[in-house]
C-alpha cells in the first residue's frame, strides 16, 4: 500500500466484511504496481469468498475472478 500511496493513490474507507482498504490508483501508476496489486486482490477475493458468498461476487467479472483465484493458487505453491 505504501508504494501505491507514494505513486499518487488515494485510500478509501476500510471495508466492513474483510480487512482491506480500497486504493484509488492513477492509471499511469498501475503498471509498476501490477504484480503487487494482483497478489493483494487475490488475497482479498479469497477472504471475501471465505467470509460469505454473494454481494461481493456481483462486483467481479466471473472469468476474471476465476483467473485470479487460479493464479492465487499458483502463488500459494
Amino acid at each position: 500500500m505504501a508504494r501505491a500511496v507514494a505513486a499518487g493513490a488515494l485510500t478509501g474507507d476500510p471495508a466492513n466484511a474483510v480487512p482491506c482498504v480500497e486504493l484509488l490508483i492513477p492509471r499511469p501508476a498501475l503498471a509498476p504496481l501490477l504484480d503487487e496489486l494482483i497478489v493483494a486482490h487475490c488475497e482479498h477475493l479469497k477472504l471475501s469468498l471465505e467470509y460469505a458468498p454473494p454481494t461481493h461476487l456481483n462486483k467481479h467479472h466471473a472469468g476474471l475472478r476465476r483467473y485470479l483465484l487460479d493464479q492465487s493458487e499458483l502463488l500459494d505453491g
